[in-house]
């Protein structure tokens, strides 16, 4: 097979020699009418202006963008007789843009599904599912198609062999591969995961050999959700270069807004499938679908995109609009920003390794909403703690997929089956550390209960009594002199509302702290006489320790996302503090300011990503005196090669962080 093109080219560094560059991709969500006086060769000018080395342009699916021969594929009307596909690919090749052409195969126009039901997704009421309503300038309904019917898997090749048969692009996406919701099931619609699954990777396959048999050196980018189900390593494996999506939108309030460290957590996800190739991280412009014309504050976009660079990936940003017709233009300058501070910073970017001890488990085979809210608990105290940490998908509960790991955490990872289970148990035989929470093990990977978890022995625990979703007012009673008191200074109670696991310990586990019960019924807590007692010991423990091995009876993280008190990320930090050896580089600062960690050649580069204040930041508040713990010859900031002043204790100091700050760490030289 010819091999395959190379992305995103970088200026020569030896003669006769072009390297893959990082990504700084713009794309421009185009209407349908912008076809007739669109000037190419004038938006190839504003994408570079805007810093881009490529772009992503419509060609085909819901409508072609160049003059189709197929009668089932949309041609968008205004096109007269244009082909702005080939324009798009011949002046970005002449500007030096590389050329992703983006399909969407999800929608259809109503005429041309006439009388192939089997084509579409069915609403709830048994009719086609119609899609945003009625059209501008009476153009017809634009339809559901179905995931698992004939139009994605018959129709669309056909349409990926024209299209890459007339210009040859340097790579493609499939925009909106996944099922609708609230569709009938017994439409070709699947609506169980493992079907849902299926059915996605028969249609990649189908895509993916319809544009490798036109044209094999065309990449492929594949696209994931950091939290959906879909086996992402078969994704990596069948694709070029992975893409994903953290939304920062606003769309249900700021209450429903994303964690300011979502971006990492898919960046990081998608890295680390890819083995730390750079996966390509879309970012959206706008702060939603309700507001596409308006942007972000700048504060809030410009954190957003800093934390996709901090941990290792290229820049996908959209624009809703033609640069030179965009009405809010404060969302050009974060653009151009992002792009800019990429380029200047690409020798520090490129060739590394992400370093962390740290493995947390990202559920995937999701049983209970839950498990997102108690994943999303964990990372977020080891992201304002600065801990340095990969993700993993139960895909890496192998040997291999543990290999280099000091510490394993599990966030009530439900379902696990006996093989996965095993490969705990000996990552623990081996030295390894566990960290497990809640409900981690009490299903197979098939959702059968089991009458106590796969691991009890592991985790401590000799029999199971009742989960308690609702506990109410209820507290964790620290034991003392404990790897928890250490951390939490002098209190003897810590916040501990459901959900509870309620287990008995066996002989050889230490109990670190109990569940004391509500010390009222909920009608009368707080008030008086009960307010005056104290809460009183349960017999249940809340935190197991087995020497290695920590277990959490209380759903830690889920009381993390909820609360947010800064006690339970205290909680899971002492655990690891107690477990595992101290981090090679520590950060000392306020919990917004996020750390991420690299290895490239015989340096070390240390990004320091500042979302401290209130979501969404209106300004950026200036972090003063970040101090810098790591055995070092010295430091300085890059790429403008600031040192940075030591301390007699062997720290460092960075004066100011605005956004995004690189160091560079010299470790010293070996004796």
């Amino acid at each position: 097979m010819p091999k395959k093109r190379i992305l995103f080219k970088s200026a020569e560094r030896t003669a006769g020699s072009v390297w893959p560059a990082l990504a700084r991709v713009v794309q421009v969500n185009l209407g349908l009418s912008d076809a007739m006086s669109l000037d190419i060769d004038g938006l190839v000018r504003d994408l570079i202006a805007l810093g881009a080395n490529g772009v992503v342009f419509n060609t085909g699916g819901i409508y072609a963008w160049y003059p189709t021969e197929l009668i089932h594929h949309g041609r968008n009307p205004y096109l007269v007789d244009r082909d702005l596909v080939a324009e798009m690919a011949a002046s970005a090749s002449a500007e030096g843009l590389s050329f992703i052409g983006r399909y969407d195969f999800s929608l259809i126009e109503a005429p041309l599904a006439e009388g192939k039901e089997d084509w579409l997704t069915l609403g709830v009421d048994g009719e086609p599912l119609e899609i945003g309503g009625p059209r501008a300038d009476g153009l017809p309904a634009l339809l559901a198609t179905a995931m698992a019917g004939d139009y994605r898997r018959l129709v669309a090749p056909e349409i990926i062999h024209e299209a890459q048969g007339r210009t040859p692009l340097d790579a493609v996406f499939f925009n909106a591969p996944e099922p609708f919701p609230d569709c009938r099931s017994d439409t070709p619609q699947p609506s169980d995961p493992k079907e849902a699954e299926a059915a996605f990777f028969q249609n990649w396959g189908l895509w993916r050999d319809a544009v490798e048999k036109v044209d094999p050196a065309c990449r492929i980018l594949g696209r994931f959700n950091a939290l959906q189900y879909r086996s992402l390593r078969h994704l990596a494996e069948t694709c070029d270069v992975l893409t994903s999506q953290p939304l920062d939108w606003l769309d249900g309030g700021a209450s429903g807004q994303r964690p300011s460290w979502f971006a990492a957590l898919t960046t990081k996800v998608g890295r680390r499938a890819m083995s730390d190739e750079p996966p390509l991280i879309i970012v959206h412009a706008a702060p939603g679908l309700s507001w596409r014309h308006v942007g972000l504050p700048s504060a809030e976009a410009r954190m957003w995109l800093a934390q996709v660079l901090a941990n290792g990936g290229g820049l996908w940003q959209t624009l809703t609009a033609l640069p030179n017709a965009q009405a809010d233009r404060r969302m050009l300058e974060d653009v151009a920003w992002a792009n800019r501070r990429a380029e200047e910073a690409e020798p520090w970017l490129t060739n590394t390794r992400s370093l962390a001890s740290a493995g947390v488990v990202v559920p995937r085979r999701w049983h209970h909403d839950a498990d997102h809210a108690e994943a999303a608990g964990i990372v977020d105290a080891l992201t304002m703690g600065r801990r340095f940490y990969h993700p993993l998908t139960e895909e890496d509960l192998t040997a291999d997929g543990l290999e280099g790991l000091e510490v394993v955490i599990l966030p009530s990872v439900e379902c696990l089956s006996d093989d996965e289970a095993e490969v705990i148990r000996r990552f623990a035989q081996e030295g390894g550390c566990v960290v497990a929470t809640f409900r981690t093990g009490w299903r197979d990977e098939t959702g059968v209960a089991r009458p106590v978890p796969a691991l009890a022995d592991l985790f401590g625990i000799s029999s199971a009594g009742e989960r308690i979703d609702d506990l109410y007012a209820g507290y964790l009673a620290l034991n003392a002199d404990t790897p928890l008191t250490e951390r939490l200074g002098d209190t003897a109670l810590v916040a501990g509302q459901g959900p509870f696991q309620q287990v008995e310990p066996s002989l050889d586990a230490e109990v670190w702290a109990k569940l004391a019960s509500p010390f009222a019924a909920r009608g009368g807590v707080g008030k008086p006489p009960e307010r005056v007692r104290r809460p009183e010991l349960s017999k249940w423990p809340s935190v197991l320790s087995t020497g290695k091995t920590v277990y959490f009876a209380h759903a830690v993280g889920s009381l993390i996302t909820r609360y947010g008190l800064p006690d339970h990320r205290s909680l899971v930090l002492a655990v690891l503090d107690h477990l595992a050896e101290p981090q090679s580089v520590q950060v000392e600062a306020p919990p917004g300011v996020h750390a991420s960690l690299f290895e490239q050649d015989d340096r070390l580069i240390l990004h320091l990503v500042n979302a401290v204040g209130a979501r969404p930041l209106s300004e950026c508040v200036p972090v003063y005196d970040v101090v810098v713990f790591a055995n070092a010859e010295g430091m300085r900031t890059v790429p403008d090669g600031t040192d940075l002043a030591s301390r007699p204790d062997g720290s460092f100091v960075l004066e100011k962080l605005d956004v995004w700050q690189m160091i560079e760490i010299r470790p010293h030289s070996p004796s």
